[in-house]
């Protein structure tokens, strides 16, 4: 058995040792604890995305067909945020895609929208474009699409 007089010599390392805390009298103020200097507690950082998709709602054929437009342009659904529901838009993208809140986001950018125009707001690329339920049946809004979805991902 190792004496406690000893003790101290044996475990000295850093890790083991406690800082005691320090009884003070009742009146006694507590002292100020200064924090040293370089340490910052980490700043979250927001996810810059390359596309963001915000839609109206999505039924199982619209999943379908969003994915088919995104493979068309070599963009993997699953490396894409979509945002369903205009509650949760976040701003953080460098090209959205937006199906069914055209007026929303005009209102959110303070300027007035044509859907199936790209255009530029900042650094980043927009386009707008009727809910994705409304091309199924219609193929004239699916050549539209096509047309500025080329020209906005296959010439970068």
């Amino acid at each position: 058995m190792i004496d406690s007089d000893n003790l101290k010599h044996l475990i000295n390392e850093e890790i083991y040792l406690i800082n005691e805390p320090q009884y003070r009298e009742k009146d006694e103020q507590p002292s100020q604890v200064k924090e040293p200097e370089g340490i910052k507690e980490p700043i979250a950082q927001e996810i810059l995305h390359d596309l963001v998709v915000w839609t109206t709602p999505l039924s199982g054929n619209d999943k379908q067909l969003l994915s088919k437009m995104l493979d068309a342009i070599n963009v993997n659904i699953k490396d894409t945020e979509v945002i369903e529901g205009g509650e949760s838009f976040h701003s953080n993208y460098k090209k959205l895609l937006c199906f069914g809140y055209t007026k929303e986001l005009g209102e959110r950018l303070s300027k007035p929208i044509e859907e199936f125009e790209l255009f530029e707001t900042g650094q980043k690329s927009v386009l707008c474009a009727p809910p994705l339920s409304q091309f199924h049946s219609n193929t004239e809004f699916k050549k539209r699409l096509w047309e500025v979805l080329k020209a906005a991902f296959m010439n970068s």
